[in-house]
């Protein structure tokens, strides 16, 4: 059976894939390895612990498994300078590149996660693939530097890659460092007449449910086209306003909201969504997981 290599599976988006693989039966068809930085139990396949961002580990590891696939979901916005960006975010794919080149390991698709942030300032919408990267966060930037490095050794390696360049996720078990699982937290901790402190609430965002995220990088895995950046979106927007306002509701508590000017991003976009018809074109794929069904499900199991 073909082999496939998840490095972070014990993330946000790893717990997800991982149940992705067991609803879908997908150990029938394929051998599991999975990668984490501390130890993870597992009884679908085995977790390994391993430092990624020690290069040496990172090429004993591809070597000896010789994937077929492998899916890098390690990365994470919360960084304080640019060289902690890059390190988290561009260059472990960089080093799966050159180790894949320099051991001539058969792979057939290597997919690295992307994000919206790469876009930076829009100056139309929806934005699609052919957007410029303007990204004004470390965050955006790296994630940039990813983007170009996995297309340059597509164009001179062969290396077949993809890029899912997500947008905003939601779903249970979410990180609180990410807006909506912020305010899902705070509302579970809150007592009536509660006072959540906010950024900037006129912004809208495009978010995608983490099974419909999951389901996308799958297929962008196995169907899609190599050497491509894919949109991972809804193709609209919300309003963080009312989406907050809703998890407030659902709670059944008395909460209220004071907009905080010092938690707003300096640069900030006041509207974003991307243009998904790449994708859907290239693999069939279409989200079908109501948003506001997510936020419900979410303040419930937090409850």
């Amino acid at each position: 059976m073909d082999k496939v290599c998840i490095f972070g599976v014990d993330g946000f988006t790893g717990r997800h894939l991982q149940e992705y693989i067991r609803k879908h039966n997908l150990k029938e068809k394929f051998t599991f390895f999975g990668y984490s930085r501390k130890a993870v139990k597992s009884k679908d396949f085995p977790i390994t612990v391993l430092e990624a961002t020690n290069r040496d580990a990172l090429s004993v590891t591809i070597t000896t498994i010789q994937p077929h696939y492998i899916i890098n979901l390690i990365g994470s916005p919360q960084v304080s300078s640019i060289d902690q960006a890059v390190t988290l975010n561009a260059t472990i794919s960089k080093w799966i590149c050159e180790i894949i080149t320099e051991n001539k390991i058969p792979i057939k698709k290597f997919l690295a996660i992307g994000s919206a942030n790469e876009y930076g300032q829009i100056q139309t919408l929806p934005v699609s693939e052919e957007h410029a990267m303007q990204p004004t966060t470390f965050y955006g930037l790296s994630k940039s530097w990813q983007t170009l490095i996995l297309q340059f050794y597509f164009r001179t390696e062969g290396i077949p890659v993809n890029i899912a360049r997500t947008f905003n996720i939601i779903g249970s078990d979410m990180p609180s460092y990410l807006s909506i699982g912020s305010f899902v937290e705070q509302i579970r901790n809150a007592s009536d007449e509660t006072i959540i402190k906010v950024g900037n609430m006129e912004t809208r965002r495009d978010f995608l449910a983490i099974d419909d995220v999951i389901d996308a990088y799958w297929k962008i895995l196995m169907y899609a086209p190599a050497g491509n950046v894919y949109n991972v979106c809804s193709g609209k927007s919300y309003a963080v306003r009312e989406l907050l306002s809703h998890l407030i509701s659902v709670s059944g508590k008395k909460i209220n909201i004071k907009s905080e000017p010092e938690l707003a991003r300096t640069l900030d976009e006041i509207d974003i969504y991307g243009n998904n018809a790449k994708l859907r074109s290239a693999v069939n794929w279409t989200p079908g997981t109501d948003i506001i069904d997510t936020l419900t499900d979410m303040v419930k199991e937090k409850a």
